[in-house]
């Protein structure tokens, strides 16, 4: 996961903020890791596995201390034609087709691109 992420994104550091795993059973239980992107800007990463399959998650790109984009699967939007897995772009709530770490990182380098694009013009 680690490697995964920094591969595709500048990050400058990174940091397991929080792991547990089940003592019997290696393939289950979660993890939260934090990657810095800036100064202001970071990503967060959690997912909890049971059996090795990933039953929720959480990713996040904060900037400013504002979520910008979000995926996960928390079931409080049943109006989105995917639910439970949706995204968040700034304030709006989109169904999620592909929820994905590897979706995510991609929505991710388009925000900050285009972010970038914004600035210089």
């Amino acid at each position: 996961m680690i490697s995964l992420v920094t591969s595709r994104l500048p990050v400058i550091l990174h940091t397991i903020l929080e792991t547990d795993v089940h003592p019997t059973r290696r393939d289950t239980g979660y993890f939260k890791l934090r990657f810095k992107v800036s100064k202001e800007t970071y990503i967060d990463v959690y997912e909890r596995l049971e059996d090795g399959v990933i039953v929720k998650y959480c990713y996040a790109l904060v900037i400013r201390g504002r979520c910008r984009v979000r995926y996960d699967n928390a079931p409080h939007h049943p109006h989105v034609s995917t639910w439970p897995h949706h995204k968040h772009v700034d304030d709006e709530v989109l169904p999620l087709y592909s929820p994905s770490i590897e979706a995510f990182i991609d929505d991710v380098r388009r925000y900050l691109s285009a972010l970038c694009e914004e600035s210089t013009n």
